[in-house]
């Protein structure tokens, strides 16, 4: 009787032993690549332009298979991938990145305030940095991109407080009546930039190039009112520098300097009319420039407690934040002064001028003081000693007025009306104003006329 087994004779174990080994022969037989496909990273993934890459790549290496070269693809791609990266993925974000930082800061050209200027021109001058940095040709382009250039910026009247710009090109550039509270502009060329009457309060600005600036009318001093500033932030007290600073040629016509430290500062040929300074300003000057400090005195205002200013020129002198308590500032000029935040306290005012773009402090009102503009009545009153130099006088009707040792140098007295006006002593060096309109005055005695020859109009025997 024959029964089945449920094993397998010993010809049949090796047969099937052997199919074993040739069907795992098979599978580990399988072509290398077709596994390793599998496993190798694919390192144009996502990659630009990734089907035409490989479309030419594969059969290219297809083709060096066939002729027996052996090229790891897997370097090859890593290679191709990082190159293309390198060459155009890097530059494209880079100029995309700046084009987005150039349109917010364009954009808010006509803008006061910050109108996200201040993080767009930090990027703009860090990748600036960046290449300066690095310095090697094509791979400072390759990987920063193009030059980046903040020459001839427009930003005036913009709230750039507490920017960081140090080592900045910014030649040209327009900042006419910006903030710039607490600002870094270290190692910064900043030729012929209009800083016309800015806020540089507590800014670094060593070693920076300020050659032929306008910084007239400019508050550099320690003052820190955040009062004046848009958006009320909150800032340390801490002095402007210009340590070491080149300002050759520079005008800082009635620019505040109070507190400023100028040591080692460069002030060759430039315009200090005007401007207002202190103490500690005056001393900083004497290491290692004392020239200057000379020129400073000669040119400018020491504040001080108490000062006398007698028929002084202040027209678009900046003074804000100083101390002028118990000051005389009698007869001054104060046209289009910048008198926010200063301490007027018992100052005295008599006989002053002022127009309507000066600036006084909060709920100030100058006593005895007189304010100038078109066709205002000035009848009567005493303006002996006042400093009008380059005035604008146009039909002010000046009628009986004392204008005895006034200062009318430059001033313009178009279709003023001066009958039987006291014009003793008086200055008119320069001044437009017609035969006629003398004709009226009371007296020109001693008065310096227009051409410069002196007056015996009105004198007594």
């Amino acid at each position: 009787m024959t029964t089945n087994s449920s094993k397998n004779s010993p010809n049949e174990s090796n047969q099937q032993l052997n199919n074993d080994q040739n069907n795992g022969n098979q599978i580990s037989n399988q072509p290398q690549s077709q596994q390793d496909e599998k496993e190798k990273p694919d390192f144009l993934e996502n990659v630009p332009g990734e089907k035409f890459i490989k479309s030419v790549l594969n059969p290219f290496l297809g083709f060096l298979q066939k002729i027996g070269v052996n090229v790891n693809s897997t370097l090859v791609t890593f290679v191709i991938g990082l190159s293309w990266l390198v060459t155009m993925e890097i530059p494209n974000h880079h100029q995309t990145s700046r084009s987005g930082a150039w349109d917010i800061i364009n954009s808010a050209s006509d803008q006061s305030g910050d109108g996200g200027r201040t993080s767009s021109l930090e990027d703009l001058n860090n990748w600036q940095k960046q290449r300066q940095k690095w310095n090697i040709p094509f791979v400072s382009d390759l990987i920063f991109g193009s030059e980046i250039k903040l020459e001839a910026l427009k930003a005036s009247n913009a709230n750039l407080s507490g920017i960081k710009l140090d080592r900045a090109i910014l030649n040209y550039a327009n900042f006419q009546e910006s903030q710039f509270w607490n600002a870094n502009f270290e190692n910064s060329i900043l030729k012929n930039v209009n800083f016309q009457r800015a806020i540089l309060a507590g800014a670094n600005l060593k070693y920076a190039q300020l050659q032929g600036a306008n910084l007239s009318g400019a508050n550099l001093s320690c003052f820190h009112k955040d009062n004046q500033q848009q958006d009320k932030q909150d800032i340390k007290t801490q002095c402007t520098e210009l340590i070491n600073a080149d300002l050759t040629g520079a005008k800082l016509i009635g620019a505040n300097l109070i507190g400023v430290d100028l040591t080692g500062a460069n002030l060759k040929n430039a315009d200090l009319t005007g401007t207002v300074y202190n103490q500690r300003t005056l001393d900083t000057l004497k290491i290692g420039t004392p020239n200057f400090q000379q020129e400073l005195e000669n040119k400018g205002y020491m504040i001080k407690l108490g000062i006398k200013l007698i028929s002084k020129d202040l027209t678009d002198v900046n003074l804000s934040g100083a101390d002028l308590s118990n000051a005389e500032l009698i007869g001054v000029n104060l046209s289009g002064a910048d008198l926010r935040e200063v301490n007027l306290q018992n100052a005295n005012l008599s006989r002053s001028v002022y127009t309507e773009t000066t600036k006084f402090p909060d709920g100030y009102s100058p006593k005895n003081a007189y304010l100038i503009k078109h066709g205002i009545k000035l009848i009567n009153k005493d303006l002996s000693g006042v400093n009008l130099n380059n005035a604008s006088l146009v039909g002010v009707n000046l009628t009986k007025a004392n204008l005895a040792n006034a200062i009318l140098t430059d001033a313009d007295l178009t279709k003023a009306q001066l009958k039987e006006a006291n014009l003793e002593n008086a200055n008119l060096e320069n001044a437009k104003v017609s035969e006629e309109q003398l004709k009226a005055a009371k007296s020109l005695c001693n008065a310096k006329m227009p051409d410069g020859e002196v007056s015996d109009f009105g004198c007594k025997p």
